[in-house]
């Protein structure tokens, strides 16, 4: 053990070797996994003096983070109103997965589990989010800690969501095989690249639609409204 201190500190190749393969085990615990939209989604939303933070989960595994910049209007709204906004602007950013789901929203300001209009504001966000129907959670501060890392997270633009490239530090042609669910600029990039999948998208069967992510808007090809895969991208 070295962190005895009868036993002199020493690192070798074992060593190594254990730290390697605990770094990668804790790597996979945190991979994002795809939703499954027969269970609840459990949305963890927290709220700094300068960013919002947020992570999307389904069995305690992360299906989404996102993380967004305050604006210099928005950091002088009230501890509840900039609470309120992290929510609002989850559902909107995941709008495509999360409506019409079973949603639960765990918040560590207790107000936000009542229903208090004080302003034409916290009113309009009201029906922003009674439109997806969450049950709103109260949960203690130091139980929250993903979204409250997020919420405090040093970002260089105004508005970021987290995807697997910047997780890894990497560019998206670097990525390892269980960086894995891909994202849709990724697929976009491979399905230009797939010289065959653009000769068969000249049958009539297959479109351009437009898809929203990452901060972040691309045209990929689909086939009967389902996104074309491209064979580089299919294991």
């Amino acid at each position: 053990m070295l962190t005895s201190k009868d036993v002199p500190f020493q690192w070798t190749d074992i060593e190594q070797q254990a730290f390697d393969k605990i770094k990668s085990m804790v790597c996979c615990e945190v991979l994002l996994s795809y939703p499954d939209f027969n269970k609840p989604f459990h949305i963890h939303t927290d709220a700094s003096h300068y960013q919002l933070g947020t992570v999307i989960s389904q069995d305690n595994r992360p299906i989404a983070f996102y993380s967004h910049k305050l604006q210099p209007a928005q950091v002088r709204y009230t501890t509840t109103e900039r609470e309120l906004l992290s929510i609002v602007e989850t559902l909107k950013e995941f709008r495509n997965i999360l409506l019409g789901q079973r949603i639960v929203v765990h918040t560590d300001h207790q107000n936000l589990t009542h229903k208090n209009f004080n302003t034409e504001r916290v009113m309009r966000w009201r029906l922003i989010i009674e439109e997806f129907g969450p049950t709103m959670e109260y949960i203690k501060g130091p139980k929250n800690i993903v979204a409250d890392t997020l919420s405090r997270l040093e970002m260089t633009s105004d508005t970021e969501s987290l995807d697997m490239a910047d997780c890894y530090g990497l560019d998206s042609d670097d990525l390892p095989d269980n960086a894995f669910p891909i994202s849709y600029t990724l697929i976009d990039r491979e399905q230009k690249k797939d010289k065959t999948l653009l000769k068969r998208a000249q049958i009539g069967s297959y479109s351009l639609k437009k898809f929203h992510g990452g901060s972040a808007t691309v045209r990929l090809l689909c086939f009967k409204d389902k996104i074309v895969i491209p064979t580089s991208l299919t294991k």
